[in-house]
């Protein structure tokens, strides 16, 4: 069985995850203390995969550190912190996705940097109800401040409540835009 190459897709949410999240950065009283901001950015699901990228951008004025893999929380539509096996670099999930090596990054002053969650909505034990988290409680790395992102729809994680997160790696700078004509 061939598995679909998902990188072209994943590089184009991310994109477009890092451009609202620089947009969000752009105004001054939008950026917190901690001096960087998160965003989810648009989900994609091709064969009963669920991948959603999450962008933080440096909003601040000094460089950044993030390594390793962040923390993550799902949490339910009252804002309670479900209980889901976090599974890192998501291989319990899938072997399609290729994430980075956990590592330390610096992301500068106006750069990003992105890891993925990744799920399937399967649904195999009658005997847990669906898990399908509203929001996404994220801390760039452990102790740090944790930021709330609400992905455009939730995420379904069936009965299995297993979601896969990915290494933080650098987000791909956004294209430049082309000549006027």
């Amino acid at each position: 069985m061939t598995v679909p190459d998902v990188r072209p897709v994943l590089t184009a949410a991310a994109i477009l995850s890092g451009l609202l999240a620089l947009s969000a950065c752009q105004e001054a009283s939008s950026c917190p203390a901690s001096g960087v901001v998160m965003a989810a950015g648009p989900p994609e699901a091709a064969m009963g995969l669920r991948v959603q990228p999450v962008t933080l951008t440096n909003c601040g004025d000094a460089d950044r550190q993030v390594h390793g893999y962040p923390g993550v929380r799902l949490l339910d539509k009252n804002g309670r912190t479900l209980e889901v096996e976090i599974d890192r670099d998501a291989r319990k999930v899938t072997t399609a996705i290729r994430g980075a090596v956990p590592g330390r990054l610096t992301v500068r002053p106006g750069g990003s940097a992105r890891f993925h969650l990744v799920w399937r909505n399967t649904y195999d034990d009658t005997g847990r109800p669906p898990v399908d988290a509203a929001r996404v409680s994220v801390t760039a790395d452990p102790g740090g401040a944790e930021q709330t992102v609400t992905p455009e729809s939730p995420l379904d994680l069936g009965s299995t409540g297993r979601l896969g997160i990915t290494a933080w790696e650098h987000a791909p700078a956004a294209p430049s835009p082309g000549p006027a004509s």
